[in-house]
């Protein structure tokens, strides 16, 4: 059986970080967590990961900030980008990557439907 794919796990509050981790690794795949949005874009910058969980609320960088990031440096990892939100979506919605995104799911979001939503990602299939 092959290695199961990284999925980057980009939260800044340690118990969804922690929850996001056990739901990656059920996929099956490895989790690679970030607490913060400076560590998420280092880790962006000298890995490829096969999908990503991310809260658009970080410290020291944004989440639509790695977004941006996202967009410009590899843009496919958009479509395979799960994001994870207490923001209304009259605030995400006007960002234009978040429109590219698998899913936006609302804190506190159901398993069952982070789990599609990265199944989903992992296998390459375009968001919901």
């Amino acid at each position: 059986m092959p290695d199961p794919g990284e999925v980057l796990v980009v939260d800044g509050d340690a118990s969804i970080r922690s929850l996001l981790e056990v739901v990656v690794r059920m996929l099956p795949r490895r989790a690679i967590v970030a607490a913060d949005g400076r560590s998420a874009l280092a880790l962006l910058a000298t890995h490829r990961f096969e999908a990503m969980v991310l809260d658009l609320i970080l410290p020291e960088v944004s989440g639509a900030d790695v977004l941006q990031f996202v967009a410009r440096h590899t843009p496919g990892l958009l479509s395979r980008t799960v994001v994870v939100t207490t923001l209304p979506p009259s605030h995400w919605s006007r960002l234009a990557e978040t429109l590219s995104c698998a899913a936006v799911l609302p804190k506190p979001f159901s398993l069952d439907e982070l789990q599609t939503a990265l199944r989903s990602c992992c296998r390459g299939e375009s968001g919901t």
